[in-house]
């Protein structure tokens, strides 16, 4: 009997000691704040969300805003608060833009910020009015006034999911976009936004494209697509890098794995060279290439880091870099499962710097109740306390979503150190 008790003493001991760890491991996750309402999907962030605010750009409506399109179509711009990090107004719904877009739930995504010289417009895909059935690249832009006005790109027809150059008053903005080609695959486009220009093709008929993003301050884009038949015969997607300016397409990596979800920024940590992300085919890992020399001499792009997360949340899924204080960070979603097209699985948010040798990975939430959450679509902002990353937050019940917001969470790296991080940038007209 005094064995039985000493065993159930020491069990009741464990129990204590774990559910005091779980405490203590719950307490050291940053809370997560409800900003917006359920209705907001799929938005995306104005170049303020650098952390480089300007109260007069834009005709006075500032640049701390965010879009998006509601599931009627009516693409909507609203703004952040920088101080506290919420939505103004939380619903997203301040100013109507356009009535005729395709919501991001029926195309895969939302209006994306571009930049013109005078101030910052949107694209998205939209209903072609003159062709029913069929959509068209929207482009809308904004007067001295603060009206805005909504179209399609002429010669655009058939053009869906259109990205823009993020380049603050940039003097010959353009956007990509693709179509679906007649034998069924996809055609990628690039084009400068004057209603004199016209398409140029980009890629033609890849039907494995798994993304494409500018290079951000340039007019060249990274792609993962289909590259041509290894020695082997097998077909891997790899990532290309396609210049504007000669409309060459080089690629970049070779080895024998496919790879997606690619983004190439500037790293302060690396003297200000490129770098580059990849995920994985199998979904399990972030690769960080660096362009360094070989031991002959000669460059190529090299994995300089492996980023994976925890054994219950292996998946990653939608990373993204930012820069913040000399330092580069990745952010990205988590999965328990892998997750196909149209099925949700238990997801949290996490976070890892890129420096080799450097462990800087970790979460940002976790369910510590009854409730299992998937978060999605992660964006950052950088506010007056520092980069919070913002998601849809949504409850699993029996694999169905319900809709709770979109939510944000403290990365924890702090409040910008200097104040002339925030300080708005000289140009008003922008």
């Amino acid at each position: 009997m005094k064995t039985l008790l000493r065993k159930l003493a020491v069990a009741s001991c464990a129990a204590l000691l774990l559910a005091s760890a779980l405490a203590v491991q719950a307490q050291s996750l940053p809370p997560e704040v409800q900003v917006g309402t359920r209705v907001v999907n799929d938005f995306e962030f104005d170049w303020g969300r650098d952390g480089t605010y300007c109260a007069s750009c834009n005709y006075g409506a500032g640049n701390n805003r965010l879009t998006y399109i509601d599931q009627q179509g009516n693409v909507w711009v609203s703004h952040i608060d920088v101080t506290t990090g919420n939505f103004v107004p939380g619903n997203g719904k301040e100013t109507l833009v356009d009535t005729n877009a395709v919501p991001a739930q029926a195309i895969g995504n939302g209006s994306e910020w571009v930049g013109l010289p005078s101030a910052s417009a949107l694209v998205y895909t939209r209903k072609n009015e003159s062709v029913p059935g069929d959509t068209c690249v929207g482009l809308a832009k904004v007067n001295t006034s603060g009206a805005w006005s909504g179209g399609c790109v002429p010669a655009t027809g058939g053009g869906k999911l259109p990205l823009g150059t993020a380049i603050v008053g940039d003097a010959y903005p353009m956007m990509s976009f693709q179509d679906q080609s007649d034998s069924g695959g996809t055609s990628i486009y690039w084009q400068l936004l004057s209603w004199q220009s016209t398409p140029q093709l980009v890629l033609d008929d890849n039907g494995t494209l798994q993304s494409r993003r500018w290079i951000p301050g340039t007019h060249a884009m990274l792609l993962a697509a289909s590259a041509p038949p290894d020695q082997s015969g097998n077909v891997y997607q790899q990532i290309f890098l396609y210049s504007t300016d000669d409309g060459s397409l080089q690629q970049l990596t070779f080895d024998p794995s496919s790879k997606n979800s690619a983004f190439m920024w500037q790293a302060p940590e690396f003297n200000n060279t490129y770098v580059f992300l990849a995920v994985r085919a199998n979904g399990k890992e972030i690769d960080i290439y660096r362009y360094l020399p070989d031991g002959s001499g000669a460059s190529s792009w090299r994995v300089t880091k492996r980023i994976q997360s925890t054994p219950d949340y292996p998946y990653i899924i939608s990373p993204e870099p930012f820069v913040y204080q000399g330092r580069s960070w990745v952010f990205f979603e988590v999965d328990a499962a892998q997750r196909q097209r149209g099925s949700y699985a238990a997801g949290q948010i996490a976070i890892s710097g890129i420096q080799t040798g450097i462990s800087t990975f970790r979460m940002l939430t976790a369910d510590t109740g009854p409730d299992i959450h998937t978060r999605r679509d992660p964006e950052y902002y950088i506010t007056a306390n520092g980069p919070y990353i913002y998601y849809n937050r949504a409850v699993l019940s029996d694999g169905t979503p319900t809709s709770e917001g979109v939510f944000r969470v403290d990365t924890g790296l702090g409040a910008p150190e200097s104040a002339a991080v925030r300080a708005p940038v000289a140009n008003g007209s922008r």
